[in-house]
């Protein structure tokens, strides 16, 4: 089972400040944080952290990395603090928006590609490119009850977020199939060198066929157009990370050329190179990935 809550403040990783005004924050995070957290054990394979995202911080949209998201409001003082929606957000979408120049404190579910699917009994290829009330969807339903409470600890807040969750894995063992795929994929989109329809097949030891029928069913996409997500991630976060300039980052990223980097970025997000590069630093923007093994 999911460890006590007290032991679930150890697994704070860490802070990243993104400026913004002063405003007040709630649980003594400063404004514009980014706290994330990480799963239990049991829950790893699946889930790849927890993030909650103090007051002051709101980006008007967020970037698609591979995997699903659920963003649940946190009330505090029994008022909610965001836009009073409990949201799932598909893993192909351009961009998902939040409400600009609002104070937004919520908490973020970020899973691995493929790793909502053993908590969400409906079919993927029917929510991978969508953002849904997570009200009406099966089972994921009861997780709005976390967004609610008043002011109580994160911890606490996680630690029934798990349970609920791990009631269900436990209720209905996950296929070794999805194992072995969610492990192939999540050392994939993590690693430094890109990922190809080609290299996941090979890991994964079956054929093109039935690597994209796995996919489709766990993931909702094919292989080629997860790569190209994952591959965009990647190259916004070595670019943040190493300060190289954009046909640097592409490069080790796996674009042929600085051309085929600038048409998929523009089909993904809608902007050039320039604008996304602008949007970012102006915070309009914010760029989610999972944490890359730069060495």
């Amino acid at each position: 089972m999911p460890s006590k809550p007290a032991d679930r403040q150890t697994r704070v990783a860490h802070h990243h400040e993104v400026p913004r005004p002063a405003r007040p924050a709630p649980w003594d995070l400063p404004p514009g944080t980014i706290l994330r957290i990480e799963p239990a054990p049991e829950l790893a394979p699946f889930v790849e952290g927890y993030y909650v995202y103090s007051n002051g911080f709101g980006a008007d949209v967020v970037l698609p990395n591979g995997g699903f998201d659920i963003l649940l409001g946190l009330e505090i003082e029994g008022r909610p603090t965001h836009w009073g929606r409990n949201l799932l957000h598909g893993l192909t979408q351009t961009v998902f928006a939040t409400p600009p120049n609002r104070a937004i404190h919520s908490f973020n579910v970020r899973f691995w590609p493929g790793g909502i699917q053993p908590f969400l009994p409906t079919p993927m290829p029917s929510v991978s490119g969508r953002t849904v009330e997570i009200a009406g969807l099966p089972r994921l339903h009861r997780l709005g009850r976390i967004s609610r409470g008043g002011p109580r600890e994160i911890a606490e807040r996680i630690e029934e977020l798990e349970a609920l969750l791990y009631e269900q894995i436990e209720a209905a063992p996950v296929p070794s199939e999805l194992r072995n795929l969610l492990e192939v994929l999540r050392h994939a989109v993590t690693a430094r060198d890109h990922m190809t329809p080609g290299g996941l097949a090979l890991h994964l030891g079956v054929g093109a066929r039935n690597l994209q029928r796995a996919m489709r069913r766990y993931c909702g996409i094919d292989a080629q157009a997860l790569c190209g997500i994952t591959r965009l991630a990647r190259c916004l976060a070595l670019k943040r990370s190493t300060g190289r300039g954009w046909a640097d980052a592409a490069g080790e990223s796996g674009y042929a050329d600085q051309a085929q980097f600038v048409r998929q970025a523009k089909a993904i997000t809608g902007l050039t190179p320039r604008r996304l590069d602008e949007s970012i630093r102006a915070g309009r923007i914010h760029p989610r990935s999972y944490p890359l093994r730069l060495s």
